[in-house]
């Protein structure tokens, strides 16, 4: 960040430095530490969710393999009382003949009902044979008759599977008048008969929901067709309130899978039963299994910062001792940025730093004595550049005047030549002087009135005249001297002597701000949008102009301006002030022209002459 000077040097203002000896050995140590941290960081916590999540998953598939066992030992069980009863004679002989008697059916009964004092598990036991009359555990129960057995799904199950047992996920049973109860089946075909075993499904319910798997995991259980044999929400799937992912645990068979994502994202383990076809399946959540994985990150992360705070406050402690004795150069060298050369920098420190300020110094001096070489030949310059400029003014309009008044004398009219002789000699007294570049402003005003008076006496008033306004306050201001003359002259020549009823010229000037400006105004012919815009950017505008001029002048004459003087005029001042003044054109074809000249207002004043 910088600013200009009285003198255009540049000076800095102090700020800190961001890319410091300090702040570049902090920074790179301070990212070293911060990107190991982050590293260790993130590598910690990779390794620490893959253990949660692989331990997670071994205990899972452990749990669900256990209770796989468990189901198959209680389905076992089943199968085992199922042949019992199906190995007696008794039984047999009931589902075979059409009319057992009474003490075959006494037998079966005593039987069954014996069984199912063994276990308290089982719902029912049932033979049913060809005579159409089942048999009972409990002499009490009585069948459905709104129910036949053989629309039963575990019955079709029974007569499709050959004599096979055929084990039915959980169902309500409804053969029994009045009662209706979850269970699961375990029916066989006997000649001519059935065989069923229902154990009460709460057995297996409350064995899968006393499992915990996390605060939001749990254990399901389907059979080999892909029916639910148990789900702790089984009553919101049944109502399509919500999915669960049968197809990919039935697709994956036995292991493990990943689904869903975000928090709802989640592993299967999936225990496969040979027995039953049934699959044991254990959900755990994601977030859940990385809660300590989170814990472990958060550890690290503050571990990180305490280290990173004590490398930054020793990188702190060894980059003084580093950057101090270069801190004090800087310090010695601030009245040196602020322009101010007369100067010696004296600083202690390491071998380097001394050695860099007696460079320094040899600097300094050297810059000195460039600067005054510079400052004289810049001047040299500037004023060669001002008087070239100055003496690039057409010296056409003086021969023209002295041919005028050479017709005037032939012409016996010696009170115009008188006054036309005078207002040409004031006239080129300041054209030609050696004075100061600048002049009060009624000097100006008083040499363009002399060319105007010259002009409409050539012309006649008809065809120029002129009206000069100033404001009194800025007759004594400073103006660079010659601007508005070759202003004048381009409006007379191209503007005003093309037209043929003649024109008007108004001179104005006043003060606006900090600003003098200088108004030429005429009501000739004007001219193009573009070409007024480019007239004051090189030859090629001049050129235009003149072309322009001369495709509409009648007389023939031309040359005594091309455009050229106006551009020095804007050159001269732009030199002199800077960019920031100048010349500027509004002009409309066919109505007129008015150059606008803004030069500053300096502190310096003159006195009016």
């Amino acid at each position: 960040m910088s600013e200009r000077g009285p003198a255009g040097r540049r000076r800095s203002t102090i700020l800190p430095r961001i890319g410091g000896i300090q702040a570049s050995i902090t920074a790179a140590l301070s990212m070293m530490v911060l990107i190991t941290i982050l590293f260790m960081s993130v590598a910690s916590y990779n390794v620490t969710r893959r253990v949660l999540v692989d331990t997670a998953q071994e205990y899972t598939a452990q749990l669900v393999t256990q209770l796989r066992a468990s189901i198959d030992s209680y389905i076992a069980n089943m199968k085992s009382i199922a042949e019992v009863i199906h190995r007696d004679s008794n039984v047999r002989r009931y589902v075979s003949d059409a009319d057992p008697g009474v003490d075959v059916r006494e037998s079966v009964f005593s039987l069954l009902n014996s069984v199912s004092q063994t276990r308290d598990d089982i719902s029912l036991l049932m033979v049913a044979g060809t005579n159409g009359d089942p048999v009972f555990h409990d002499d009490g129960l009585r069948m459905n008759p709104a129910v036949s057995l053989e629309q039963q799904r575990w019955f079709r199950s029974a007569a499709n599977a050959g004599g096979e047992p055929v084990i039915t996920p959980a169902q309500v049973q409804n053969i029994i008048a009045d009662r209706y109860r979850w269970v699961i089946s375990l029916s066989r075909t006997m000649a001519g008969g059935v065989l069923l075993v229902d154990l009460n499904f709460t057995i297996i319910e409350d064995l899968l929901a006393s499992v915990q798997l996390g605060n939001r995991g749990y254990v399901f259980v389907v059979s080999e067709t892909g029916a639910l044999v148990y789900h702790p929400q089984q009553q919101l799937i049944f109502s399509n309130l919500r999915d669960e992912r049968i197809a990919e645990v039935m697709a994956i068979g036995r292991g493990s899978f990943t689904a869903g994502y975000g928090s709802d994202e989640q592993i299967y383990t999936v225990a496969h039963s040979e027995s039953t076809g049934w699959k044991v399946v254990g959900v755990n959540y994601v977030e859940e299994l990385l809660a300590d994985a989170r814990d472990v990150l958060v550890l690290y992360v503050l571990f990180g910062f305490l280290c990173f705070v004590l490398v930054v406050l020793l990188s702190q402690l060894l980059t003084v001792r580093i950057s101090y004795p270069i801190r004090r150069l800087r310090e010695s060298m601030k009245a040196v940025e602020q322009g101010n050369f007369d100067i010696q920098v004296d600083v202690r420190g390491g071998a380097e730093v001394v050695d860099l300020s007696r460079d320094f110094n040899i600097m300094i001096g050297e810059i000195k004595s460039l600067m005054r070489q510079n400052s004289a030949r810049q001047a040299e310059m500037r004023q060669s550049e001002l008087k070239a400029l100055q003496n690039q003014i057409t010296p056409h309009f003086v021969y023209n005047t002295l041919d005028s008044i050479i017709w005037m004398a032939e012409g016996r009219e010696y009170e115009r030549v008188i006054t036309m002789t005078s207002a040409l000699a004031r006239l080129l007294r300041l054209s030609i002087s050696q004075g100061n570049e600048l002049i009060p402003v009624s000097a100006e005003l008083e040499h363009v009135e002399n060319y105007l008076t010259i002009q409409r006496m050539r012309y006649s008033p008809e065809k120029v005249d002129f009206h000069i306004e100033a404001d009194p306050a800025v007759l004594g201001q400073e103006t660079l001297r010659i601007v508005l003359q070759p202003l004048v002259e381009n409006a007379i020549y191209h503007g005003l002597r093309t037209k043929d009823q003649g024109g008007h010229i108004v001179v104005r000037v006043f003060r606006d701000s900090d600003t003098l400006v200088c108004e030429v105004s005429d009501d000739g012919v004007g001219m193009p949008v573009e070409l007024a815009r480019s007239l004051l950017h090189g030859d090629a505008a001049a050129s235009r102009l003149k072309e322009v001029t001369a495709g509409r002048a009648r007389s023939g004459r031309t040359g005594e301006s091309s455009g050229v003087g106006v551009r020095n005029v804007h050159d001269r001042i732009r030199l002199y002030y800077g960019e920031a003044y100048g010349l500027s054109f509004e002009s409309e074809l066919g109505c007129g022209t008015t150059v606008i000249v803004r030069q500053p207002v300096l502190e310096k004043k003159l006195e009016s002459t």
